[in-house]
């Protein structure tokens, strides 16, 4: 378990190759089934036969299968690998779609389909969020990446709705996205104001 720890602080502190290295000495000291359960991204993905309860044995909990495919998607991602990153966000978002992490992957997922020009796509993955089990922080990171595509879409007016719901946000960075996104909005309007 330290050296999942290890992955995971090194994920937090964008140190992506390292976690990646890390994690998979973590996965290499599983035990079979529960080694196998981890690599399921690596192997392609979900498998028909794979549900989300698995084992619990040495600290592989749904917790922990969850915080490691979210931080190895977003570390390929962030790396380049943008395949194996949509696999891991894929198989999380199947096997846990009401977990915490999933709602990180699927915005993830969703601005790995945006910069692939697959918006259709970007979208459906955050339109199935169930919205109701989300918390404020997660509703306004939900309207900032569905604002940005309405952007893209050429609809600026609900962009510039979904900006305005989010730019008084308690965190700093969500309301400063949220201006970022009222001026994107503004500028695709023609008001430079």
């Amino acid at each position: 378990l330290a050296r999942f720890g290890l992955g995971w602080m090194l994920f937090q502190q964008g140190r992506c190759r390292e976690s990646l290295e890390a994690f998979k000495e973590y996965v290499g000291s599983l035990p079979p089934a529960a080694r196998q359960r981890a690599d399921l991204p690596w192997r392609g993905g979900l498998d028909p036969t794979q549900t989300a309860g698995g084992s619990t044995s040495r600290g592989v909990t749904d917790e922990t299968v969850a915080q490691l495919w979210l931080a190895q998607g977003c570390c390929l991602m962030e790396l380049g690998d943008e395949h194996a990153a949509l696999t891991h966000f894929e198989t999380l978002e199947q096997l846990f779609p009401g977990h915490p992490r999933t709602i990180e992957a699927a915005l993830s997922h969703s601005e790995l389909l945006q910069r692939q020009q697959r918006l259709a796509e970007a979208r459906a993955v955050i339109e199935r969020l169930p919205r109701r089990s989300l918390t404020a922080i997660q509703r306004d990171h939900v309207e900032l990446r569905l604002g940005s595509l309405d952007v893209i879409d050429g609809q600026a007016e609900a962009a510039r709705a979904r900006f305005l719901s989010v730019k008084d946000a308690k965190e700093t960075a969500l309301r400063q996205a949220a201006f970022n996104g009222l001026g994107d909005a503004a500028l695709f309007l023609g008001d430079d104001q």
